[in-house]
């Protein structure tokens, strides 16, 4: 059995994360986990309030997220992952991971340039 793929989709707010993940996953016939297309569904499940809600719903949404990948992973199922991750909490996080299972990391880090993005913002 080839070892299962993991494919971060990474980058900040507007650079076109989803998009590509979602794209990637087709082509690529690939689970797609995406952390806003996980807290949209919280939130419809459970509602919207304020920004603190908000907050704690996105910590609980990156909770799931890599608990998710996790379970791919664990059965040699390879899988995108997609969100704004910060390399001083998640980088350690997918390292532990790869202490328990063996799989390859592709990163695709998106961005564009601020006359793109700025229109995408507001």
């Amino acid at each position: 059995m080839d070892r299962p793929a993991l494919i971060i989709v990474s980058g900040a707010a507007g650079t076109g994360k989803t998009a590509i993940g979602q794209h990637l996953a087709t082509e690529l016939q690939v689970p797609y986990l995406g952390k806003d297309f996980t807290k949209k569904s919280l939130f419809d499940s459970l509602g919207i309030a304020d920004r603190s809600w908000s907050m704690k719903l996105g910590f609980a949404t990156i909770e799931l997220l890599f608990k998710l990948v996790d379970s791919h992973l664990r059965l040699g199922q390879s899988v995108i992952a997609e969100s704004n991750f910060r390399v001083d909490l998640d980088v350690p996080r997918f390292e532990l991971m790869r202490e328990k299972h063996s799989f390859t990391t592709i990163e695709v880090r998106c961005k564009t340039d601020w006359d793109i993005l700025y229109p995408r913002l507001i």
